[in-house]
């Protein structure tokens, strides 16, 4: 009866397989390059909004 030796045969080998060689993390891509077109952050400084805000 291969029908049902079968289904128990790929459960065992998948635990078997999940508990020795863990899934992969996937693959982290790349960070994409800053686009040029926004302009660079001004130098460290306390901005008119901000010590609005905290004042």
């Amino acid at each position: 009866m291969p029908d049902s030796f079968y289904p128990q045969q790929v459960p065992e080998r998948h635990r078997h397989r999940e508990m020795r060689v863990p899934p992969p993390p996937p693959p982290t891509p790349p960070l994409p390059p800053r686009p040029q077109s926004l302009p660079r952050p001004p130098p460290a400084t306390p901005r008119p909004s901000v010590s609005a805000r905290t004042g």
